[in-house]
C-alpha cells in the first residue's frame, strides 16, 4: 500500500467521524444549524473538522449557530458529551479534545421586529 492510499483511507475515516459528530450536534435542542466554516481540504464537513494528531488521538472541532435564548453554558457541554458518546460507541480510537465554538445566534423574527419598534 502506498502512502497516498493510506492518506485517502484516513481522510475517508475522518470524514465518517465528522459526519457522525455533525449528526449528533444537530439532534441537540437549541442548535439551529452548523456554522458555515471552511476547514482544511481533506477533513471538512460543513461546520465540523475531525483530525488525528501524531499519536493517533482523534480531535473534533465544531462550529455551531444556536437559537436566541438558549443557555450557552448548558448547551455547549451537552453538545460535547453527545459527540464524545457517539464517537466512543463506534470507535476504539482514543478521543482527545472536542471543541465546540458558538459562531452565531439565530434570532426569531418576533425579536427582530420588537427591537426595531
Amino acid at each position: 500500500m502506498t502512502d497516498t492510499s493510506v492518506l485517502e483511507k484516513n481522510s475517508a475515516c475522518l470524514s465518517v467521524y465528522a459526519r457522525l459528530a455533525k449528526a449528533e450536534i444537530l439532534r441537540q435542542e437549541g442548535v439551529v444549524r452548523m456554522a458555515r466554516r471552511t476547514w482544511r481540504k481533506w477533513r471538512r464537513t460543513s461546520g465540523v473538522c475531525a483530525r488525528v494528531d501524531g499519536v493517533g488521538v482523534l480531535h473534533i472541532d465544531a462550529a455551531i449557530v444556536i437559537r436566541y435564548g438558549c443557555n450557552v453554558r448548558e448547551l455547549v457541554p451537552r453538545v460535547q458529551c453527545a459527540i464524545l458518546d457517539a464517537l466512543q460507541r463506534v470507535s476504539d480510537r482514543p478521543i482527545g479534545q472536542v471543541n465546540v465554538m458558538v459562531e452565531g445566534i439565530k434570532y426569531s423574527r418576533r425579536f427582530i421586529q420588537r427591537t426595531k419598534e
